[in-house]
């Protein structure tokens, strides 16, 4: 038995042999580079460890640093003109 591994466009659907194919077609539905792209998800991937290190230990210094993720993640949506619901 062969085990296949398919990559799909989270926009629209479309399956890929290679992930960088998947990723090139959803950072186009956003009108941005594969660059820009991988920077966007690593600034959601930063947002969400944020938010987990605020509902284990909730105190100022945490809340400050979700704030900051947050915040990286508006302006990064705002100056690509990105209006997903991430």
């Amino acid at each position: 038995m062969k085990t296949k591994t398919v990559f799909v466009c989270e926009q629209c659907g479309t399956e890929y042999k290679s992930a960088g194919n998947a990723l090139m077609c959803e950072a186009e539905h956003l009108g941005i580079t594969l660059e820009e792209y991988q920077k966007y998800l690593e600034l959601l991937r930063i947002e969400k460890d944020c938010g987990i290190n605020v509902s284990i230990a909730k105190n100022e210094h945490t809340e400050r640093l979700f704030d900051e993720a947050v915040y990286a993640v508006i302006r990064f949506k705002k100056e690509h003109n990105i209006t997903d619901n991430r």
